[in-house]
């Protein structure tokens, strides 16, 4: 009887929740509402100057620059020429980063960390995709100092960038086009 008593109070508390507050919790539901139909109203907008049906479309952005892909170049974008300007006021390209990951990629391959025969090639590539191209300090460390295994370790990444260490050629990727996107946006006053 005890476990029934509880299941009823329990719905005659909750009905009496409802119908005290009820007014409340449509205004939320309405207020909400017409929150979300004048942003996605202004995505819409935003959106169908790329080809995109609205905002509930499949839009495609631009993984190196953050930009949308217009809905018509899908098939044949590509941002390989978009570019950044180094401190040196050097163009930049994503192709030229893409050939340094690539390069990274052959050395290390699917390994976790890469050895200490392979250090020296590995900070060729990060003097060039670091320090003259994306204009951030790193270093090179082993792995509790036994010299067995090796990581990039970033000095002076930019805020919000999700890797500070980097082992693995996803996370050299990954890291090299958040650094991008940034400076990209950055010189390009997007937001």
């Amino acid at each position: 009887m005890g476990k029934n008593d509880h299941s009823f109070f329990s719905v005659l508390t909750t009905g009496w929740f409802v119908l005290k507050y009820g007014w409340l919790i449509l205004m939320i539901i309405i207020a909400l509402g017409g929150i979300l139909f004048v942003v996605v109203k202004d995505l819409d907008k935003e959106y169908k100057q790329y080809g995109y049906t609205g905002f509930w479309d499949n839009i495609k952005y631009d993984h190196w620059t953050g930009e949308i892909i217009p809905k018509a170049e899908i098939e044949t974008y590509s941002s390989d020429e978009k570019f950044i300007t180094n401190a040196k006021g050097e163009k930049v390209t994503v192709r030229q980063i893409k050939e340094l990951i690539a390069q990274f990629e052959e050395i290390v391959g699917e390994k976790t960390f890469f050895s200490e025969a392979d250090v020296a090639k590995i900070e060729t590539i990060c003097n060039l995709l670091f320090k003259e191209y994306l204009e951030v300090d790193y270093k090179i460390d082993s792995i509790g100092g036994k010299g067995i295994s090796y990581y990039i370790s970033l000095n002076d990444a930019p805020k919000g960038i999700k890797y500070d260490s980097i082992s693995t050629t996803t996370n050299l990727k990954d890291c090299s086009k958040e650094i991008f996107q940034k400076m990209y946006r950055k010189e390009n006053g997007l937001k």
